[in-house]
């Protein structure tokens, strides 16, 4: 199932190599509509999508495109099934670059 969400960047994470060929970086956007109940929500880029994360900065505001993956686990210690979900992003494009923070020089008149 592929989907899209456009929202600002809030975390960009380091790239982790987890195997000689498969590396992952997290990148996570605030989907928040209402402040009082926070929405960070972490997408996962894999391969050469983790050098493309280079070229975005935190509140640059993006839309990806990710597919929802998920996968069955049994514990082999114990039998017990866990679930986990993947949002796993495959484009990210440049919505609108953040706005720097001002300077207390800019308000200046000379």
């Amino acid at each position: 199932m592929e989907m899209n969400a456009t929202a600002p960047i809030h975390h960009i994470g380091e790239t982790e190599q987890i195997k000689e060929n498969f590396r992952k970086r997290m990148l996570v956007l605030d989907l928040t509509d209402n402040k009082k109940y926070p929405q960070l929500v972490e997408f996962q880029f894999t391969h050469k999508g983790c050098e493309e994360l280079d070229n975005y900065d935190i509140g640059d505001t993006v839309t990806v495109e990710f597919r929802l993956r998920g996968r069955e686990w049994t514990s082999p210690k114990t039998g017990e099934t866990k679930y986990f979900n993947t949002l796993d992003a495959f484009d990210i494009k440049l919505i609108r670059k953040a706005t720097p923070p001002a300077s207390a020089n800019d308000s200046v008149p000379f």
